[in-house]
């Protein structure tokens, strides 16, 4: 309610450009601590990614609209230098030299309610 008097959107389903996401730095350097660049992202991408094409932009719905929601939930590298707007930093690449995408992920309430507002998150085999 205080968001809609405040003249807010709520977007069902993380739909939009909502976002929510963890970002995080697992390290790089020689030690294995954590060097202060982030180097991936778990939650909902708020647009499409600064890479190759998310898979959840080749099903239908997101295929025709671009629209992201709660279908694009995983984990991703993050793109960005900044911490300024991390939600526009998912960034997705096919074929990944890395070795690091696809990663299995769980999204243990996809849909939060006044009753279940709680997110939690699962990265597999991390």
């Amino acid at each position: 309610q205080q968001l809609v008097l405040l003249g807010g959107v709520d977007y069902e389903r993380f739909g939009s450009t909502e976002s929510f996401l963890i970002a995080l730095d697992i390290g790089g350097s020689p030690f294995g601590t954590p060097d202060g660049v982030l180097d991936v992202v778990i939650g909902y991408p708020a647009s499409t990614s600064t890479g190759d094409m998310f898979p959840c932009d080749l099903t239908p719905p997101a295929a025709d609209d671009r629209e992201h929601d709660i279908r694009c939930f995983g984990l991703y590298y993050y793109s960005g230098r900044s911490l300024a707007r991390p939600q526009f930093e998912f960034q997705w690449l096919d074929n990944d030299p890395r070795g690091v995408l696809p990663h299995p992920t769980v999204d243990h309430n996809p849909s939060p309610s006044a009753a279940a507002p709680h997110l939690e998150w699962t990265i597999r085999q991390f």
